[in-house]
């Protein structure tokens, strides 16, 4: 049975307007996933998330997963920030620095909130892996749903912030869970170390 290397990298901005930079795709020591989220007009917010999966081959993985949210010089202003990231890493690296960071800053503001989530799940396979078309359609769908999550939770009180870390947490256990079952219909062998960081500010 002939497997075929299928990079799959999805792209859905929510607010897209509303970011200063979010840039993915391989990079020296393979795939970056980067969210940040500024807001500094007084009473806003702004809100991003993006979900990333992609394949990683050669002897350094030193791809970085970031969410980055900040508030500046504003009253009342908020910031959220999601990226999610799934990788295949395929080969024997022999540099093997992976990062996932979220961070949330508000810096000379009034009543101002920040959150951010990363997620990144690092799968270092015995071979290719394919995804099949179910398997890019349920990816895209909880693409979805962590953005329409993300949109709907004004990170203006920790009961809130709480709230959406925990629908983050079910979204992307499902998405563990989807990637999981497609690698062993695969028939591909995979260690996996799911990473988890949430920052508020």
């Amino acid at each position: 049975m002939r497997t075929i290397c299928v990079t799959l990298l999805l792209a859905l901005a929510a607010f897209a307007a509303s970011a200063d930079a979010d840039t993915s795709g391989a990079q020296g020591g393979g795939a970056n996933n980067v969210v940040i989220v500024r807001s500094t007009a007084d009473q806003s917010w702004h809100a991003r998330a993006h979900l990333e999966v992609a394949s990683v081959a050669g002897g350094t993985v030193a791809s970085t997963n970031l969410a980055d949210a900040q508030a500046a010089a504003c009253t009342g202003c908020r910031a959220s920030a999601v990226a999610v990231q799934v990788l295949f890493v395929t080969g024997d690296p022999n540099v093997y620095t992976p990062a996932n960071v979220a961070t949330a800053t508000n810096g000379g503001c009034d009543a101002c909130g920040t959150y951010a989530y990363a997620w990144q799940y690092l799968l270092q396979t015995s071979g290719p892996v394919y995804l099949s078309a179910a398997g890019r359609l349920a990816v895209a769908q909880l693409e979805n749903e962590i953005a329409d999550a993300v949109a709907s939770n004004d990170p203006t009180s920790l009961a809130g912030d709480e709230e959406l870390t925990r629908e983050l947490d079910t979204l992307t256990t499902q998405l563990k869970s989807a990637v999981d079952s497609e690698v062993q219909s695969a028939g591909v062998h995979a260690t996996s170390t799911p990473v988890r960081q949430v920052s508020q500010g």
